[in-house]
């Protein structure tokens, strides 16, 4: 949770073979802006969340 009440959510972290950071704990966090990408606050935020079975690819097989 943000300091002024918001969460961040993470989609990928630069690991750098660093343990990973368990739900809840504090870190500082910085990235150049040239790797983000903003969602639209007035979107449906379950947007896309909804997959059918069927439509996951394993691609491995």
């Amino acid at each position: 949770m943000m300091p002024w009440g918001q969460e961040l959510m993470v989609f990928e972290q630069n690991d750098d073979a660093v343990a990973p950071f368990s739900v809840g704990e504090d870190v500082n966090i910085s990235w150049e802006s040239g790797f983000t990408f903003a969602l639209r606050g007035d979107e449906d935020a379950e947007a896309g969340m909804e997959v059918e079975p069927e439509e996951i690819i394993d691609e491995d097989e």
